[in-house]
């Protein structure tokens, strides 16, 4: 009687946050300084809410499920470039690419998950 009505559900929410809270940790402390932590956030914002935003605004009919498609892929190329160290050509930024990333995603997904209303 004690125990509340969704409790297994509350077992899991605070399973994931101190999963999530360790992996920040983690992140955290590979960085030697606050900017470095803010600039490689920032890429991995960009790349990933911008296209999607984009979309929202300007589009007639956004798809939610091409957005979260984009956001996912967009953000992780940026990541994965970073932390690999690639040379990119031309000397571009890894958000470049994370961006060119997110809008093809986006555009095949919009395509594959049509909305027919």
């Amino acid at each position: 009687k004690l125990r509340p009505k969704h409790g297994n559900l509350l077992l899991r929410s605070i399973g994931v946050t101190a999963l999530l809270g360790t992996i920040a940790f983690f992140l955290a402390s590979s960085f030697n300084s606050v900017l470095d932590v803010v600039l490689h956030s920032y890429s991995f914002m960009v790349s990933g809410l911008l296209v999607p935003t984009m979309f929202a605004y300007f589009s007639k009919k956004p798809n939610s499920t091409a957005a979260l498609v984009s956001m996912l892929g967009g953000g992780t190329t940026t990541i994965a470039l970073i932390y690999a160290k690639t040379v990119l050509p031309l000397g571009l930024d890894p958000t470049l690419f994370g961006i060119g990333v997110s809008i093809i995603l986006y555009l095949l997904t919009a395509l594959i998950f049509r909305k027919h209303v």
